[in-house]
């Protein structure tokens, strides 16, 4: 799924720059670095993760992280980038509540959480839940937020995609492992990797051409940012 990961990451980049985020800047859950890696180019920022699998690929790449959770970090930063975390907490409003504390006052957050109905993937990735745009909103909200923007990610490409994707999954070797070893593995390995979808995708992203053409593809999902639907939820918050 690299390539739907170098679109996000255009995506974020894009917020960043609209709603002026600032350094230093924390990503929670940073996984293998991809995000990380790009925003280095321009931010002061660091990454904290549970996986050392994960981490020990960030390393590689030269990437300031350390093992931490969000609970365990006191220090103060004007941006956070926290992608595709939330769903993993059991207590998602404690979590937003430290959010909050540790970012300073006139500091700005992206997060992004997934969307739609919960199936088989979200047991594959160790998540407790989805999130409605309304849902979302309402956590963020509770814990004193201001939200600025929020829009849909996804739809209808993603969105269909995995749809699709869960029909062709068959790996059930996550039925053995617990939900926290299921959330460590999902910052380092996706369960539809393995599947003829994403193996004809990497070939085509091989070919300079098809890889632009899918680009622009990708981008056609931004008609849709103001509907209900979509695979996951973006939301652009501040600290008053």
């Amino acid at each position: 799924m690299k390539y739907a990961k170098d679109f996000l990451n255009h995506k974020i980049l894009l917020s960043m720059k609209k709603f002026n985020f600032t350094s230093p800047v924390l990503e929670v859950g940073c996984g293998t670095g991809e995000t990380l890696k790009e925003l280095s180019k321009l931010y002061n920022i660091k990454g904290v993760d549970l996986s050392d699998d994960a981490l020990n690929i960030c390393r590689t790449k030269g990437l300031a992280v350390e093992k931490r959770d969000l609970f365990n970090v006191s220090e103060r930063f004007n941006s956070i980038i926290c992608v595709d975390v939330v769903e993993h907490i059991s207590d998602d409003q404690l979590f937003a509540n430290h959010l909050y504390k540790v970012l300073n006052p006139g500091g700005k957050i992206f997060v992004l959480v997934p969307s739609g109905k919960f199936l088989k993937d979200d047991e594959a990735f160790g998540h407790y839940r989805r999130y409605s745009r309304s849902a979302i909103i309402k956590l963020l909200k509770s814990s004193n937020f201001v939200i600025e923007s929020t829009e849909m990610f996804g739809y209808p490409i993603f969105y269909y995609a995995r749809i699709m994707m869960n029909f062709l999954y068959r790996d059930h070797a996550h039925e053995a492992k617990g939900l926290k070893e299921r959330t460590l593995e999902s910052s380092y390995k996706n369960p539809f990797d393995n599947t003829v979808f994403v193996k004809i995708l990497d070939s085509l992203l091989k070919m300079p051409l098809m890889s632009k053409l899918l680009f622009k593809f990708f981008e056609f999902q931004n008609c849709f940012v103001n509907g209900n639907k979509g695979f996951a939820v973006i939301v652009i918050a501040s600290k008053a």
